[in-house]
């Protein structure tokens, strides 16, 4: 199984859908237990009298990415999982899942839960071969380039903005000066080293393809975040790391996209209707304030004649 997948989508959810599952909810009338599985297997511990399995704390340790026979490790993962029996005894106990909001935030809990588990269930299940491998690693490769940037580059709110910094270079003044002197005025001025083609947006990128290292660009390059004055100052060859070296990084990235590929095709072949959206409540009536009393007005005085309340 894809430990470190599994523990990346499992984390997040597994105290939800263990105490949402622990507490009972959908079990049926007269159950006492908290803990409902078809095949529970042998206990690793006893709360309260409830039986706490062992492949509970094996799924702990799953999603965690913890080594059982470590004692330290085994220890913290059983005082989790106690404590999540411990919480779904009290929900029990308490009643809680009377509390409509309670309940549906603990179905959304095991919704989720159920969902990581299914995403790691898929990713389990996808093959994919060294030959796969290989070819995704010389897509990426080609795609990082033989060379990485040293640049730095000054980022503008507009294009005139750009175009004035970049004048102030080729009249004379040092790169390194036009940095300084609009760090407060520009969206960003920084440097940047050892970056690759593919890291960057795609007008940066082909702007430092086009320059030898001591250059500016005398055009501004148009990105989403802004308009851009760089200045490229080396270029150094990259030599990607070996296939072997970054083989497992790539069979746990293929086999989440896997993953991510059965939702969507489980999206696109479900039958999904959206219901109207509920109306919204009526706001409160605003109490009319009362009028004010200007200046010089008279406030006029108590009816004596009129009985008290």
């Amino acid at each position: 199984m894809m430990k470190g997948e599994f523990a990346r989508h499992g984390r997040t959810y597994l105290a939800f859908v263990l105490i949402a599952a622990l507490a009972g909810c959908g079990s049926g009338p007269g159950d006492d237990q908290v803990i409902r599985l078809a095949d529970p297997g042998p206990a690793v511990e006893t709360v309260n009298g409830q039986p706490v399995p062992q492949k509970l704390l094996d799924a702990v340790a799953r999603s965690r990415n913890w080594d059982l026979s470590k004692p330290e490790l085994r220890e913290r993962a059983l005082k989790e999982l106690t404590n999540y029996v411990l919480a779904a005894q009290i929900a029990r106990e308490q009643k809680f899942t009377s509390d409509p909001d309670f309940a549906a935030t603990a179905e959304l809990n095991r919704l989720q839960g159920l969902s990581a588990a299914t995403a790691a269930e898929f990713q389990k299940r996808a093959q994919v071969d060294d030959s796969v491998l290989r070819a995704e690693y010389d897509k990426q490769t080609a795609k990082a380039g033989s060379a990485e940037y040293d640049f730095a580059h000054i980022v503008f709110a507009t294009q005139p903005e750009a175009i004035k910094a970049a004048g102030e270079v080729v009249a004379g003044k040092s790169f390194d000066a036009v940095l300084e002197a609009h760090k407060k005025d520009a969206r960003q001025a920084r440097t940047f080293t050892h970056i690759r083609s593919a890291q960057l947006p795609e007008p940066i990128a082909k702007t430092l393809e086009s320059m030898k290292p001591g250059e500016t660009s005398k055009i501004p390059a148009e990105t989403k975040f802004g308009w851009h004055v760089v200045h490229l100052t080396a270029v150094k060859p990259y030599t990607p790391p070996s296939f072997d070296q970054v083989k497992d990084n790539l069979r746990r990235s293929l086999v989440k996209r896997v993953g991510d590929e059965q939702f969507a095709k489980l999206r696109e072949g479900a039958k999904i209707t959206l219901a109207e959206p509920a109306p919204a409540a009526a706001p409160f009536a605003a109490a009319k304030p009362a009028p004010a009393v200007a200046a010089g007005d008279k406030v006029p005085a108590a009816d004596a004649t009129k009985p008290k309340d």
